[in-house]
């Protein structure tokens, strides 16, 4: 994701979060906007070069159109590698054509790469899914 895709995004995101803690009820509406940009002020406040956070432009691979964006971090959590994706977004259009599969399936192989980069070795593989 480059700077002015950064830009473009959070221009989209923090009032969407903002609104997300106003549904949720631990804000009051006048200052959930401050609440939502102090926070991903805080998450991110190197931007897209901030360390640990990895911000993805999903585009089409035929013409380079953007459609979407895949924002995660990784960490070692509990003696555990794992990622946390933050935010996942597909244009309405293009939703349904498996392009979200293939960007989840990039971020496994990213995040494979990454933790390899940085001198870890496959040794096993545990898959969870919590359906509730």
């Amino acid at each position: 994701m480059t700077t002015t895709e950064f830009k473009r995004y959070l221009r989209l995101a923090v009032p969407e979060y903002a609104r997300g803690h106003v549904r949720a009820g631990d804000v009051e509406p006048k200052k959930a906007l401050a609440k939502a940009k102090a926070e991903y002020a805080e998450l991110l406040p190197k931007g897209v070069a901030t360390p640990g956070h990895h911000l993805y432009t999903i585009a089409l691979a035929e013409n380079d159109k953007a459609i979407g964006m895949l924002w995660f971090d990784l960490k070692q959590r509990h003696g555990k590698r794992k990622a946390f994706i933050f935010d996942f977004r597909l244009e309405k259009a293009q939703r349904g054509k498996g392009l979200g599969r293939q960007a989840l399936a990039a971020l496994d192989v990213a995040a494979r790469a990454l933790y390899e980069k940085s001198g870890f070795r496959y040794s096993s593989m545990h898959m969870t899914k919590d359906l509730y």
